[in-house]
């Protein structure tokens, strides 16, 4: 049964919580591979009031699970704040990247940890991200939920006719190799796209895409089978300084 939201914001002022998924029970903890660390996204975002303004649900990008402030592992995570501490940014550039993530236009690396102990009861007790990176997105898409998250960069090494770009799962050891990544699909300025350029071009840092991969099949019986794999960005990442 699902509570009016008034009472679970109630509720996790008072002693933290993890989001309601539904058919999953809320004290599974069946996946001991999942972690507290890595890059979030926000799933959903509601108004609570008081001393915590917003409730946010994340998740670690591409992960079915993510450990919460319980100790445990579930699909979805309810955070109330969220600390840039680490980034240096003034107190307008912390307003719009909080604002980014809630809204679900930015990725955040970091670590969901417990409210400190010591805090006295008239403070909500909410979990919280420490930050250590933040990328903000360059049109304001959300990520749809069949979209992975991928850091792409150019492969020094590539050979003639084989797949240019390195494409890894962010949050995972997973990777593989596209021929290309489409940015047609990214409501970019042409400065945003430069700078997505470069950044996954040889030698740079590499490119946070959000999307789907296409795979193309050639060929049929007698002649060989082919394929050729890129990926469709649905949205793009920059680092927020």
């Amino acid at each position: 049964m699902r509570l009016p939201f008034a009472l679970i914001a109630v509720s996790c002022a008072l002693t933290g919580c993890v989001a309601d998924t539904g058919d999953q029970p809320a004290d599974e903890s069946d996946d001991v591979t999942a972690s507290n660390s890595g890059v979030f996204i926000a799933t959903a975002n509601e108004k609570a009031g008081g001393d915590i303004a917003y409730i946010t649900t994340v998740k670690r990008a591409n992960m079915a699970k993510t450990k919460c402030d319980d100790g445990k592992s579930h699909a979805t995570c309810i955070v109330g704040g969220l600390d840039f501490s680490a980034l240096h940014l003034s107190a307008a550039k912390q307003q719009q990247i909080d604002a980014a993530f809630r809204a679900g236009h930015a990725l955040l690396e970091g670590k969901l940890v417990a409210a400190p102990a010591n805090l006295p009861l008239s403070v909500p007790h909410m979990a919280r991200i420490v930050v250590t990176k933040a990328w903000i997105g360059a049109s304001g898409a959300t990520i749809d939920a069949l979209d992975s998250v991928y850091q792409v960069r150019a492969r020094a090494e590539a050979c003639n006719g084989c797949a240019t770009i390195g494409e890894d799962l962010v949050n995972s050891s997973g990777g593989g190799a596209v021929y290309s990544v489409n940015l047609d699909g990214v409501a970019a300025s042409k400065t945003e796209l430069a700078a997505a350029s470069k950044a996954m071009g040889i030698g740079g840092p590499g490119l946070l895409v959000a999307g789907l991969n296409h795979t193309l099949i050639h060929g049929g019986v007698g002649s060989g089978v082919t394929s050729k794999s890129d990926l469709y960005a649905s949205e793009f990442y920059l680092p927020f300084q």
